[in-house]
């Protein structure tokens, strides 16, 4: 539990920073495209790393 909680509260103030920063610069609706897109990245890298994740648990 407390590896989620340093995930999601740990990290949350440097989203919030990138993403006030790139709005700042380039417009909100810009700052929404590229947060969205680091989102699914982040989402799609996960999905390819599940298969070793399973391998290594069921070790």
């Amino acid at each position: 539990m407390s590896f989620y909680a340093l995930a999601m509260v740990g990290t949350m103030p440097f989203g919030n920073l990138l993403a006030g920063t790139l709005a700042d610069h380039f417009g909100a609706t810009n700052a929404l495209i590229v947060c969205g897109s680091l989102s699914i990245l982040g989402a799609l890298w996960f999905c390819a790393q599940l298969p070793a994740v399973s391998r290594w648990i069921d070790r």
